[in-house]
Formats: structure tokens, sequence, C-alpha cells
């Protein structure tokens, strides 16, 4: 697979988890969440607080830190 292909797909895979997130059992949000920051956890707080700040429901929720 070359490098384009995987960007393309990560695109779009990340762009449908945005339109669900909201949607999304909290335990896949978790998941998918710590799958993403595993390896950049300055950007955990950051991710965090866009995630709250667009999904209604997830306000309220204490932001991961």
């Amino acid at each position: 697979m070359s490098d384009i292909d995987r960007g393309f797909a990560a695109t779009m895979l990340g762009e449908a988890v945005l339109r669900l997130w909201g949607n999304l059992p909290v335990r896949i949000q978790e998941e998918i969440f710590n799958a993403s920051v595993h390896d950049q956890e300055a950007s955990r707080t950051k991710l965090a607080q866009f995630l709250h700040d667009v999904h209604p429901r997830t306000l309220g929720r204490s932001v991961a830190s």
C-alpha cells in the first residue's frame, strides 16, 4: 500500500469518525481516542477539548488529561 493510499484512507475514516462521534458508544469513543493519541501525548488535551466542544453528547464530561 502506498503512503498516498494510506493517507486517503486515514482522512476518509477520520472524517467519518468525526461525523459519527456523538453517536458512538462511550467505550468505542474511548478506544478510538486512546488509539489516536497513543504516541502523541501533547495532543491529548487539545483533541479531547475539540471533541467536547463539537459534540453535545460529550459536553459535561471531564476532559482527558
